[in-house]
């Protein structure tokens, strides 16, 4: 299906996009992140590239500004019947105005990436002609922005519906400046809005499986690897290594990739987004240090790649039940312990399985909670008592005689599916404050080892082999929030 354009329009402060009073004209490119959801299944994707003419802001224009933006989004493929929903996320801006010795006639708007090429899915299901309309939507920002030293102002912006702050500051007396200026601004929902930008019925039953739903993925905008990863293996992570076998340091190989995901709560029966594409992920790092191998031409031949990982989780937003009817809303966050440890084996050529298994040790954290919308102070310690163990599970077979489990392949190169299950949350401490202890209440609402853990990563870049890193380092859309594929049992560790 492909929608036939979609229309932004904005009202802003004039002081939060205008640096300075010598600027006559402003233009706006904008990226907006949309969910998608179809029955049970779920995808983000990111309508970019949408442009609008320039808009006066000289004297005698007012107070505020209205910037308009459009675009044709991508298309998306379903492999069943029902409805297709589409939802507004965050709208992403950069706003460019023009000096007016230079904007004089012309009005121009900056370039940017282009909407995304659309994406097919193999035998899609019929898909209603009609789009979802031409959507709308509208988003009054109360901003208050200040001068750089350099000049350029940054905006702070709360999302359309809310209440506006004090009047915007004015910004500090600095030299105007004397070509095009760029602001970035961001807006998002309010809590409880749901920002509907239309639903689309697919007619007919696809032959894909239900609920297979494919967008087209978001932008990264990324093509540098952070840091290696320091520190050393866990030998408590490593399979034993078998008799006779070789083993060799590896000289480092920077390799990272994006994994974006979802923390599936048992006691919940709900999911949080980890590492939500849309929200600033990023990246994990990844080095290989160490090889065992036996020898194809030996008995029981073996190969295993030891490499060190790295990933800093941003927080998280999440929704629960607290004393069983109570909605409550949180900010979850991880907290490296230690490095990852990242062991394979298999050797494919001789087809053989290879197995991923990727282990560290991460402290949870609860902060800004609200009980039905009221603030609950739980102190800056709510964590949980113990570390939490992480151990994500790859697998891929498909050049086994048979094709193998018929399921995704997971490949630390290429990326693919991880999955957890039986993922184990202990019980929380330190949760409360004014003499309150609020332990047991998030204990029995989020603790115990029916949750799961379902990521989806993208291919690694490789920047020593100038591999996978340019235009950008691939960023996955949100897989659905379960899974079928199987648990992998791991192997047996020291």
């Amino acid at each position: 299906m492909q929608p036939d354009s979609v229309d932004v329009e904005l009202t802003l402060p004039r002081s939060a996009v205008v640096p300075g009073s010598g600027a006559a004209a402003v233009a706006v490119d904008a990226d907006l992140a949309v969910g998608v959801v179809q029955g049970s299944d779920s995808s983000q994707t990111q309508w970019s590239g949408l442009t609008g003419p320039a808009a006066n802001v000289g004297a005698g224009s007012g107070s505020e500004v209205t910037l308009g933006v459009s675009g044709r989004p991508p298309t998306v493929t379903a492999g069943e019947g029902g409805t297709v929903l589409f939802t507004a996320g965050t709208l992403s801006l950069d706003v460019t105005s023009a000096p007016a010795s230079t904007s004089a006639g012309t009005g121009a708007t900056p370039a940017k990436a282009p909407v995304p090429a659309a994406s097919t899915l193999p035998a899609p299901a019929e898909a209603s002609s009609a789009a979802a309309g031409t959507p709308s939507l509208s988003a009054s920002a109360a901003t208050s922005a200040s001068a750089s030293p350099s000049g350029t102002p940054s905006a702070t912006v709360s999302a359309p519906g809310s209440t506006p702050g004090s009047p915007p500051a004015s910004p500090p007396a600095s030299t105007p400046p004397t070509g095009p200026v760029t602001t970035q601004v961001g807006c998002t929902l309010d809590p409880g809005q749901q920002g509907t930008i239309g639903a689309v019925p697919v007619v007919g039953g696809g032959v894909g499986r239900v609920g297979q739903l494919t967008v087209p993925g978001v932008d990264s905008h990324v093509s540098t690897c952070p840091p290696l990863p320091t520190g050393s293996l866990d030998p408590r992570q490593l399979p034993p290594v078998p008799p006779g076998a070789l083993v060799h340091t590896f000289p480092e190989q920077e390799e990272c990739a994006f994994a974006v995901g979802w923390a599936n709560i048992g006691k919940q029966g709900e999911a949080t987004a980890v590492n939500d594409p849309n929200q600033h992920p990023t990246l994990a790092s990844l080095s290989t240090v160490r090889v065992v191998e036996v020898l194809p031409s030996k008995p029981n031949p073996y190969l295993e790649l030891d490499s060190l990982g790295n990933l800093n989780l941003p927080p998280s937003q999440t929704t629960f039940l607290t004393f069983g009817f109570m909605p409550t809303s949180a900010t979850l966050a991880f907290q490296s312990l230690s490095p990852l440890t990242v062991v394979t084996t298999g050797w494919s050529s001789l087809k053989q399985p290879s197995i991923t298994t990727i282990s560290g040790y991460q402290e949870m954290t609860i902060s800004n909670v609200k009980v039905n919308g009221v603030p609950l102070d739980v102190g800056p310690d709510c964590r949980t008592s113990t570390p939490v163990h992480l151990e994500l599970h790859g697998r891929a077979d498909s050049y086994l005689p048979g094709g193998g489990d018929g399921l995704p392949d997971y490949v630390v190169t290429a990326g693919g599916p991880l999955y957890e299950t039986g993922f184990y949350i202990p019980p929380f401490t330190g949760c409360g404050s004014n003499g309150q202890n609020y332990d047991s209440l998030f204990t029995a609402a989020v603790s115990g080892s029916d949750n799961s853990l379902y990521f989806e990563q993208g291919p690694a870049c490789l920047p020593q082999a100038h591999y996978q890193c340019l235009p950008e380092i691939g960023l996955p859309s949100l897989p659905s929030a379960t899974s079928s594929k199987p648990a992998i049992t791991p192997k047996a560790r020291r």
